[in-house]
């Protein structure tokens, strides 16, 4: 995860979403601009926009040069939305972790999604350190947990239930 990375948690997203993480690039590209031609013909003009989630490098189109920068990120969000329906057959929790981690147009990026997740069947879920990034705003149904550190004594118990086949050495 790096905020030098751009849009790697959507990236992720995408890949996770196809149940293939490990998937490279241009196959996902593949793979996304076949969905894009059956599911929302109307955004293939704008399938160049996904080449830094996918780490390919796409030549650009007309409809993509005569667009301002913020109608960009509502097709990129289209498509990520489009890319998700075609792959996700009903409800889900979408997950995505540290987003304090993630550069700023992954996390306008995710605000566009969720702004529109009303009317899908998705949780998305997100966890970040309490002066990290968010993506609840005020077009988004979004609710807040501060979760906050466990004691020592829950902690120690915690470890010690997960190493309980393999403890791990005491202190001296």
């Amino acid at each position: 995860h790096s905020a030098s990375r751009p849009y790697w948690p959507v990236g992720r997203l995408l890949r996770a979403a196809l149940d293939r993480p490990d998937l490279g690039g241009d196959e996902a590209l593949r793979w996304l601009t076949e969905a894009i031609a059956t599911t929302a013909p109307e955004l293939s003009p704008w399938l160049p926009l996904v080449g830094p989630i996918l780490g390919v490098d796409l030549p650009t189109t007309p409809e993509i040069d005569a667009a301002d920068d913020r109608y960009r990120l509502q097709r990129l969000a289209d498509l990520v939305r489009a890319a998700l329906n075609a792959c996700i057959d009903g409800p889900v929790a979408l997950l995505i972790g540290d987003l304090h981690n993630a550069d700023s147009a992954s996390v306008e990026l995710l605000r566009s999604l969720a702004s529109a997740l009303p009317g899908q069947p998705w949780l998305l879920l997100t966890s970040r350190r309490p002066d990290g990034p968010t993506i609840a705003d005020a077009d988004t149904l979004a609710t807040s947990i501060c979760l906050e550190p466990l004691p020592d004594h829950m902690a120690t118990e915690l470890v010690e239930l997960l190493t309980d086949a393999a403890p791990l050495p005491a202190h001296e």
